[in-house]
C-alpha cells in the first residue's frame, strides 16, 4: 500500500485536533466507528471527481446455459460501483486475449435479447467498497494526504458531542473537500475521453441467437447477462 494510514493513526491525530487525548474517547470503539463511517466518503469523493478506473478492481465470470442473472456476491464481497464489462473473445496471432465491450440494455431492448445459450467469459470492472478497519494496525491508502479528511471528520464529531465550538476544523474540512475534488481530476493525465461512435462499436453484433454476451443490466446484487434473441429476428 503506497501511503498506508492505521486505524491507531487516525484515532491518535484526530484526539489532537479536537483538543481531547486522554479523554473518555481515547478507550472504546467510538473512534473506531466514526473512521468507518468518514473513510467512505473520502473514496466515493475520489471515484467520482477522478477518472472512473482510479480504484477500479476486476473478476471474471462464467455464463450457464439458460441462466440470466449472476449474484455478485458469489464473484467478490466488496462490490461497489459498475465499471465496464468485457467478453472476453479470441485469442489473436501475438497470444492476447480480446476484450469486447458490453453495452448497458434498457428495458425496451429487453425483447431483443435472451438469457445466454452456452459459456462465455465476462470480465467486470467495479469500483470496492471501502476497506472496515477492525484493528489499530489496520490500514487504508492516504494517497496524497486524503486521509487527513477523515482526521478532521472525526475531530468534528467529536466535538459536536462534547459541545465544543468546531468552526475551525468545519472550514479545514470544506477545504479538505474542495481540494480532494479539484486534484482527483489531474491522476490521469493522458489522452482526453471522446465521444464514442456506439454504431461503429456494435456495427458488427452477431448472428441472432449466437452465442454471445452483447447486453447486461445491474439491478440490485445481480448483473444479468443477454445474448442476442433468435425469436425477435
Amino acid at each position: 500500500m503506497p501511503r498506508a494510514v492505521t486505524l491507531g493513526q487516525l484515532k491518535t491525530r484526530s484526539l489532537r485536533l479536537a483538543g481531547l487525548s486522554g479523554s473518555q474517547f481515547d478507550s472504546g470503539s467510538e473512534l473506531s466507528d466514526l473512521a468507518n463511517t468518514h473513510i467512505p466518503e473520502v473514496l466515493a469523493t475520489l471515484s467520482k471527481a477522478g477518472p472512473p478506473e482510479y480504484q477500479s478492481l476486476t473478476f471474471q465470470l462464467t455464463t450457464v446455459a439458460g441462466q440470466l442473472a449472476y449474484p455478485l456476491a458469489t464473484y467478490v464481497q466488496d462490490f461497489g460501483w459498475l465499471g465496464e464489462v468485457y467478453s472476453l473473445e479470441t485469442v489473436d496471432s501475438s497470444g492476447i486475449q480480446q476484450r469486447r465491450p458490453v453495452r448497458s440494455i434498457n428495458p425496451r431492448e429487453r425483447l431483443a435479447f435472451s438469457a445466454p445459450s452456452g459459456l462465455c467469459t465476462i470480465e467486470i470492472e467495479y469500483t470496492p467498497l471501502p476497506p472496515v478497519l477492525v484493528n489499530d494496525n489496520d490500514s487504508f491508502d492516504g494517497l496524497f494526504g486524503y486521509d487527513e479528511l477523515v482526521v478532521s471528520l472525526m475531530a468534528r464529531d467529536m466535538c459536536i458531542k462534547q459541545r465544543q465550538d468546531f468552526a475551525g476544523i468545519q472550514t479545514k474540512i470544506n477545504e479538505l473537500r474542495a481540494r480532494i475534488a479539484s486534484e482527483a481530476t489531474t491522476r490521469d493525465k493522458g489522452q482526453p475521453q471522446h465521444i464514442a461512435d456506439v454504431d461503429d462499436v456494435y456495427r458488427h453484433w452477431y448472428l441472432p441467437g449466437s452465442v454471445g454476451i452483447h447486453g447486461y443490466r445491474l439491478r440490485g446484487d445481480t448483473i444479468e447477462l443477454y445474448q442476442p434473441s433468435a425469436i425477435w429476428w
